[in-house]
């Protein structure tokens, strides 16, 4: 089984979802759920797992949980945690560009001042 079969299967039990409806709301087969449940196969695209999460009413914190289990069936762990990294990494600078230019503004309204322009 995968990290996305098992976190699946713990919130079907979790949540009381019958298998059947909620293949019917995703608009899978019951024997194409089942698979995936069982961590034969992965879903083919995001706006099924979305689907997933919606009918099974995961609170936040568990739909961004189930979507990085999805990522990590999807493209391995390696490959996921490095590129969450670089893209962690990329906000991050771009939160510290945003307060440069911020503090650079301030610096110029306060030399403005200083020079009697303010």
């Amino acid at each position: 089984m995968s990290v996305f079969s098992d976190l699946l299967s713990e919130y079907i039990t979790m949540k009381d979802v019958g298998v059947y409806p909620l293949s019917q709301f995703c608009g899978l087969d019951r024997s194409s759920m089942y698979k995936i449940i069982n961590g034969k196969r992965t879903p083919s695209d995001e706006d099924v797992v979305r689907k997933m999460a919606q009918f099974m009413h995961l609170t936040p914190q568990e739909k961004l949980d189930f979507m990085d289990a999805f990522y990590i069936a999807q493209m391995g762990a390696e490959v996921y945690y490095r590129r969450k990294s670089v893209r962690e990494l990329i906000e991050t600078f771009s939160r510290r560009e945003g307060r440069k230019e911020y503090i650079f503004a301030e610096m110029e309204h306060a030399q403005l001042e200083m020079n009697g322009g303010g």
